[in-house]
């Protein structure tokens, strides 16, 4: 254990993929089944249910899942920056320093 209520999980890369395993933690039987509600969120990943799958199967699953983490990434992302766009060009409008376009030709 790292720390109160931080776990590292090393797995072996020949028997486990690890990004495999980290998708399979995330996922929502898993939460459903090892996470605990109280007055804070805890996980006990002690309680989780890993699928034993070919390490092949695991890889091709590992790498979905190492894709669709970074495509959550990019789309934080992409919200972060939209609403970074909106506070400046609301502080742009109502300091003048912006005018909208006028429609209608």
């Amino acid at each position: 254990m790292a720390g109160r209520h931080i776990f590292v999980l090393r797995p072996d890369p020949e028997r486990i993929d690890p990004y495999f395993l980290a998708g399979i933690l995330r996922g929502s039987r898993n939460l459903r089944h090892y996470t605990s509600m109280s007055t804070s969120y805890r996980v006990d990943v002690r309680r989780a249910e890993v699928p034993l799958l070919p390490i092949e199967e695991q890889r091709a699953c590992g790498e979905a899942f190492r894709r669709l983490e970074a495509f959550q990434s990019a789309l934080r992302r992409t919200a972060e920056l939209g609403e970074e766009m909106t506070r400046v060009v609301t502080g742009g409008l109502a300091d003048g320093g912006l005018r909208p376009a006028r429609s209608g030709g």
